[in-house]
């Protein structure tokens, strides 16, 4: 596992540990993304509590270790090894749109009618008649600004089974528990 650091609450340096685990059990390799954080190896800001810390530490994820990688491929999962217990999630990994399209990513927009007379005037005059789409290939690590929300509806909890064996495949030990 590799050490990455990342800006707490306070913005003191705080520390996780990541790997990367590729999944070849479908016709399509997948990889997971683990981060783990432990009660033992020091007292840091959760990943849980800091928005700007999770992020920057997906994105520096994205950009150096999976350059050019689908992010449909992905899934970023955050794992807190605690004394006397261990919880996960697996967020969702979200495009900054405006980022993307600021960057010069490839889209497609199109005009959009409005099916209502009253609607279409209303998007005519905010400029809101375009509807801008893009093709998921385009969307891979290092393209733009990618942001996780820990209360995303599509959030999925890790039980413990699956949150031991993913910090198995990506060679994580658990520290001796101190007395």
């Amino acid at each position: 596992m590799k050490q990455i650091f990342y800006a707490g609450n306070d913005r003191q340096p705080c520390a996780a540990e990541y790997a990367i685990v590729v999944d070849d059990s479908g016709s399509i390799q997948r990889a997971h993304i683990v981060v783990v954080q432990s009660s033992q190896k020091g007292i840091w800001t959760s990943l849980y509590n800091t928005d700007e810390g999770r992020n920057n530490v997906l994105n520096r994820i994205l950009a150096q270790d999976l350059l050019g990688v689908r992010i449909e491929f992905l899934t970023f999962n955050i794992i807190l090894d605690l004394s006397t217990r261990m919880e996960g999630f697996r967020l969702p990994i979200r495009l900054n749109w405006d980022d993307y399209v600021s960057k010069g990513n490839p889209y497609r927009s199109n005009f959009s009618l409005a099916s209502a007379f009253k609607g279409f005037f209303i998007k005519l005059f905010r400029k809101e008649h375009r509807e801008i789409s893009i093709w998921s290939g385009h969307v891979v690590g290092g393209c733009a600004e990618f942001y996780t929300d820990l209360m995303d509806p599509d959030r999925y909890s890790l039980d413990i089974n699956e949150a031991s064996k993913l910090l198995e495949q990506a060679g994580y030990s658990r520290p001796k528990r101190r007395c």
